[in-house]
């Protein structure tokens, strides 16, 4: 686990490559290295988080004939198994570490080795001697790769976007479709980020290139790696069941192998809770289990404490007070695009507590994405099912009669920690509006800002339609998933949200948080053998009778028996009442009402003004909201425009 960062153009050189990677130390505390070539334009710089064979590997490693130099960011977990293969066709290894195994495998088989790991990587390998670079990102994009392409600087990558900035030749600007992304799904789906011209390289993609492609504007990447949700086949056998079992067992037993001390987040959940289970029987001695609660809040600590006791784990508790609110400045530094959820703090506190201990996590996330455990997928399913019965000039009636509900008889209906109050109702209203437009309907159910706020939110001068609005992308990947025979809407919403939340969201967080607490993220859910067959379960086992993540949950009583029973999951969420809406709203003050944020033109102030009135006895919604725009404008001070 580390940081890359390259340049291919007239200005590569060891002091540019220094400048970049001093922008993101915290990702390799262990080690630096810088190789250049300048005859070629190329430079290549490595930050290093040792993890395996901590005496070697490394990095910019250099071929043993010298003419291949390699920099890689993340862990093959089954470079053990792969390394006799290519010590077959002759490679005579140096090191133990996986990076080797990586870069022998590329150089012996090309791009085709890719498909043989398992785990998580973006790397360059550059070719002296036919000066090509390629570069490649894992199946998912759990490890993340940026970069920006112009004739005047030629190719700049890193894995961190601060490290670009600087190179954009027109300087830096917000893009408007990303904007759209972010004020509407909560986070922004590459291959764009928030800057015009600093792009998310596609996840499970290859690309090879020289200095005359990037001359000539050619950049083509090629996917290596695709997969789709399709639960429509034949149902499950009991022998594929075993296999599923068997896979997430494995992709557990993977991700443990490391040099350095392990250990894992615990929550109340099922899905950490199986992560750990498994773990404490692969493993020699207890485990370490890391928590975190609220303070005077409702949280999950007595349920992860209660199951680190039946698994005798070494568990540390953290408790979150209103005042670590006041630290989201620096972790929005950290974590380096804008992002609308403070959870991130909580994060951020788990790992800084989880560092002084162990240099690798293993986490639950991915596992809500293929077995269907977000609270909107059953409503996906049921809105769907509405819209094939409900006829189109019915639908606005039906939304009518909707805002005709008592709240408090709909509030009763939900059975979820936040009431829907009058802004749900409103919202119910608008997705039975929209049942015959798919993309609209799933817009208007998991949008943070609606249609109508943010067209008097967003400056008429920023001209937000530039680029492909949200809609009209969220749109066509429904299509194109029903065109590649993914009928059932859940599953094209599941594919488009692996796709995209789960790569820019999920991930992203994850990576940018711990990373920045030099502490390695592993995610045995995303395995891909585990993904591929889990998408395509029958719907029946991933949401049957107002229970979610069945096949997980037959998995847990199976393999874990003696786990206490583990009771419905809670909302994770940061509180917005008390003493932590009195912080949240001074904080919120300070930003969204300075000059700074007010000048830049990107917002309307009278329409903020009206957010920030209500704020925080606004409901959950509103304060989501107000908190999203809050993070931006700290993004803008910490890492677009910061102070000189």
């Amino acid at each position: 686990m580390c940081g890359i960062a390259g340049f291919l153009g007239p200005e590569a050189s060891e002091h540019v490559l220094h400048d970049m990677m001093s922008t993101m130390l915290h990702r390799g505390p262990d080690g630096q290295g810088v190789w250049t070539g300048a005859d070629d334009n190329i430079a290549l710089g490595h930050l290093r988080l040792s993890i395996i064979d901590l005496d070697h590997g490394g990095q910019p490693m250099t071929s043993p004939d010298g003419r291949y130099v390699f920099v890689y960011n993340g862990e093959v977990y089954n470079y053990a198994e792969l390394r006799g293969g290519l010590e077959q066709q002759g490679w005579q290894f140096r090191t133990d570490s996986d990076s080797e195994v990586l870069m022998a495998g590329l150089i012996l088989e090309d791009t085709g080795f890719l498909i043989k790991t398992i785990g998580m990587f973006a790397f360059a390998l550059w070719d002296r001697k036919e000066k090509e670079l390629l570069l490649a990102r894992d199946r998912m994009g759990i490890k993340p790769l940026y970069y920006t392409l112009s004739k005047q600087t030629g190719l700049v990558f890193s894995s961190e976007f601060k490290a670009l900035v600087n190179w954009l030749p027109n300087g830096a600007s917000v893009n408007p479709s990303a904007l759209d992304d972010y004020l509407t799904l909560r986070y922004v789906a590459g291959p764009k980020t928030m800057v015009a011209g600093i792009n998310k390289f596609p996840a499970g993609h290859w690309v090879r290139l020289g200095y005359d492609e990037i001359l000539s504007g050619s950049f083509q990447p090629v996917r290596w790696w695709s997969m789709q949700f399709n639960s429509t086949g034949p149902a499950f056998t009991r022998a594929e069941d075993e296999e599923l079992e068997f896979l997430l067992e494995d992709a557990v037993r993977l991700c443990m192998r490391s040099d350095v001390p392990f250990g894992a987040f615990l929550s109340g959940g099922i899905d950490s809770g199986v992560v750990a289970g498994l773990m404490a029987r692969h493993h020699g001695q207890a485990i370490r289990t890391y928590s975190i609660g609220f303070e005077g809040e409702e949280d999950e600590l007595a349920e992860a404490a209660q199951v680190a006791h039946a698994l005798n784990a070494k568990h540390s508790e953290v408790v979150m007070r209103p005042e670590d609110l006041r630290s989201l400045p620096d972790i929005v530094h950290r974590i380096d695009e804008p992002f609308p959820d403070p959870i991130v703090i909580a994060m951020d506190m788990l790992a800084a507590r989880s560092a002084e201990d162990v240099k690798v996590i293993l986490t639950g996330e991915g596992a809500d994405e293929i077995f269907g455990g977000y609270v909107h997928h059953p409503h996906m399913q049921l809105f769907d099912c509405i819209s094939k019965v409900l006829p189109k000039w019915l639908t606005g009636t039906a939304g009518a009669g909707v805002n005709l509900i008592p709240i408090a008889l709909l509030d009763a209906m939900v059975d979820y920690q936040v009431k829907p109050g009058k802004l749900g109702r409103d919202r119910l209203a608008k997705i039975v509006v929209n049942l015959p437009d798919k993309a609209r309907r799933y817009l208007t159910y998991v949008g943070l800002f609606p249609e109508d706020l943010r067209e008097v939110l967003v400056s008429s001068t920023f001209h937000p339609g530039q680029g492909e609005a949200t809609l009209d992308r969220v749109s066509r990947t429904l299509s194109v998933c029903e065109q590649d025979g993914v009928h059932s809407f859940l599953d094209q919403v599941m594919a488009m949200e692996y796709e995209t939340w789960l790569t820019d969201n999920i991930l992203f967080k994850q990576d940018k948080v711990l990373m920045g607490h030099s502490l390695e993220g592993r995610v045995p859910f995303c395995d891909h053998r585990l993904v591929e067959l889990a998408a395509k379960l029958p719907l029946g086992r991933k949401l049957k009778r107002g229970r979610n993540k069945i096949a997980l949950r037959d998995m847990a009583t199976k393999i874990l028996p003696s786990l206490p029973q583990i009771g419905k999951k809670k909302a994770f969420m940061i509180p917005m009442n008390g003493a932590w809406g009195g912080v949240l709203r001074e904080m919120a003050g300070d930003y969204l009402l300075s000059t700074r944020f007010r000048q830049s033109g990107i917002f309307c102030p009278k329409t903020i003004d009206k957010l920030l009135s209500g704020f925080p006895s606004s409901t959950l919604l509103e304060g989501k909201q107000i908190l999203a725009l809050m993070m931006f404008a700290m993004w803008q001070d910490r890492v677009l425009i910061p102070s000189a």
